[in-house]
């Protein structure tokens, strides 16, 4: 770890070693635990007349300014790899190679390797990071700071516009936003999922940063646009976590907007999650101040919020008058994928309610929205229910395929929470069918998906799926395993529908 804190530096890891040889009473937890520090971490790296910070301030004498300004900066970005573009965003121009390669020609910068979209990526060497940052401070850096976080939103949102689960996600209309010279975000942002897997962490760590400079726009901004790559790929804990850190600088800087977003956004993570009455907290706050606001489509997205809650808690009558709200909302805005998802949403209630005429109609009508806006994810989750419902009107064949066209979307798309209801409810009707291994086969990989999730009324729903399939196998023993643990998963969860509430 000592040697790890000197970041492999042969004159960090000879000084360390003057300082032990020099103090033979010390254990080596002691220098551990200083050079643990980062902002002193080069006062302890000093032994006599050997010192690293002397030895990196000799060089950044050297740089020319561009390059000494690019150093400072990065600085401030972290430990994290970081593509050579993000220097275009410090110094404000396009094309900055050339500072890029004489940071990486006098040691300060080192090729961190090429990503998984063909991007090289740099990383200051980790004292040289400590230097860089007490250098920073000043405005020249706080500006390019800013670029660079609006750089980071900018590339986001053009990819998670590329995205296919993109209801929920709000914006921050005022936070800044930057964009090299052409298409160059456009062409790395092609393949969305790539470029966000690629990089997540350094997104993930931006939300922080802003937060951290009081750039509270650029921190909920940024946290926001991030939602429908973490709704996609179930990044629960990443989504809560940069929400987390986007809600306290909102309310730290009295940013309505940012509070009642980041409030939408951990209010649909608690759903997903079965955490009821935590969402509905949540959802009444951030309606409070959309309302206040008048933002209509926030207040909206609050509202469909507040049906999901109440439907999953058991509470359809309540969820139908929510939805329909929501529905009237975006119908005067002429959001035609608000009124998608909402027409699906009231079927879904009528679904469960065993209407089976009405939830026919408003599904209906919500697919043939979501194919008209070439929506494949509503689509699917459209499909979904009306599988559901074929199944309880006794048409077993029709809904077999829906439910397999459904989990086929959802597989192409990469969403493996929706995907999951669709195993469970396709595995379902092959048990009924008497399809027995290809059934259990689905509702366990449904089951596996969920208990990775944390979505408790999905699993519980599984587990007496299975539960009764093994009774009716004669499997008493496991039977009995699964149906008690249905059992227990239920006693915090009132009856209601699953949480793939999209």
């Amino acid at each position: 770890m000592i040697v790890r804190s000197c970041g492999c530096l042969p004159l960090a890891v000879r000084i360390a070693g003057a300082r032990l040889a020099g103090r033979p009473g010390w254990p080596l937890s002691a220098l551990r635990q200083r050079l643990d520090d980062e902002a002193n971490r080069l006062d302890e790296l000093r032994a006599g007349d050997l010192e690293v910070r002397d030895s990196f301030d000799r060089t950044y004498r050297q740089l020319p300014d561009d390059v000494a300004t690019a150093y400072r900066t990065l600085g401030l970005l972290g430990p994290l790899s970081m593509p050579g573009w993000v220097v275009d965003a410090v110094l404000d121009r396009h094309r900055s190679e050339t500072v890029v390669d004489a940071l990486v020609d006098v040691n300060l910068v080192r090729l961190a390797g090429t990503d998984a979209i063909g991007q090289l990526r740099y990383r200051l060497h980790d004292l040289a990071r400590c230097n860089a940052r007490e250098k920073a401070g000043g405005d020249v850096e706080r500006h390019a700071l800013t670029r660079v976080l609006g750089a980071w939103m900018s590339a986001t949102e053009q990819a998670s516009a590329r995205l296919p689960t993109t209801l929920f996600s709000l914006t921050s209309p005022t936070a800044p936003r930057w964009n090299p010279e052409g298409d160059t975000f456009g062409l790395l942002t092609a393949d969305p999922l790539s470029w966000l897997d690629a990089e997540r962490e350094s997104l993930v760590g931006a939300v922080r940063l802003a937060a951290d400079a009081g750039l509270t726009q650029a921190s909920w901004g940024l946290a926001a646009a991030l939602v429908p790559y973490f709704d996609l790929h179930c990044r629960y804990e990443e989504w809560r976590h940069t929400h987390q850190i986007a809600l306290e600088s909102a309310r730290t800087a009295g940013d309505l907007n940012g509070e009642a977003s980041m409030l939408r956004g951990l209010a649909q993570v608690c759903l997903y999650q079965d955490r009821y009455a935590e969402a509905e907290e949540m959802l009444r706050r951030s309606r409070a101040i959309f309302h206040e606001l008048g933002d209509r489509r926030g207040e909206a997205i609050s509202i469909c919020g507040l049906g999901a809650a109440s439907q999953f808690s058991g509470d359809r009558l309540k969820a139908l008058g929510y939805f329909r709200q929501a529905l009237s909302m975006f119908l005067a805005m002429d959001d035609t994928s608000g009124e998608a998802y909402a027409r699906q949403a009231i079927g879904r209630v009528y679904l469960t309610l065993q209407d089976l005429g009405q939830a026919s109609r408003w599904l209906g009508q919500a697919l043939r929205l979501a194919e008209e806006l070439g929506d494949a994810h509503r689509e699917g989750c459209v499909s979904m229910q009306l599988g559901r419902l074929y199944g309880l009107a006794a048409e077993s064949d029709r809904a077999m395929r829906v439910h397999e066209h459904a989990l086929g979307i959802f597989e192409t798309l990469g969403d493996r929470h929706c995907g999951a209801y669709a195993m469970h409810n396709l595995g379902g009707l092959q048990v009924v069918n008497g399809d027995r291994s290809h059934g259990s086969d689905q509702l366990e990989r449904s089951l596996a998906i969920f208990q990775q999730l944390g979505d408790r009324s999905g699993e519980a729903a599984t587990f007496q799926t299975l539960g009764e399939l093994y009774r009716s196998a004669g499997r008493t023993t496991l039977a009995q395993e699964y149906l008690h643990h249905a059992h227990t998963l239920r006693r915090d969860l009132r009856e209601g529908a699953g949480a793939c509430a999209r």
